[in-house]
């Protein structure tokens, strides 16, 4: 593969939504290591888009706002 093959692929890799799902997971690891690290077990952090209506409380966003970060307790999720 040539380099413009490759910028190209690239480009074509960060579109659509797969991509703000990518750019969220950091993020969401990050919040669940800090809330891990308070003692709470039996709790997952999802991404969700900013208009889902969850159980939980949202705990941040990401997808420059299209998407919400939302902690929920064990058997919040259906």
């Amino acid at each position: 593969m040539t380099f413009p093959t490759l910028g190209v692929l690239g480009l074509v890799l960060l579109a659509g939504s797969a991509q703000a799902a990518d750019v969220c997971e950091p993020l969401r690891e990050q919040i669940e290591v800090q809330i891990a690290a308070t003692g709470a077990t039996g709790f997952a952090v999802i991404v969700v888009d900013v208009d889902a209506e969850v159980a939980g409380k949202v705990v941040g966003t990401c997808a420059k706002g299209s998407r919400k970060l939302v902690y929920v307790r064990a058997g919040g999720v259906a």
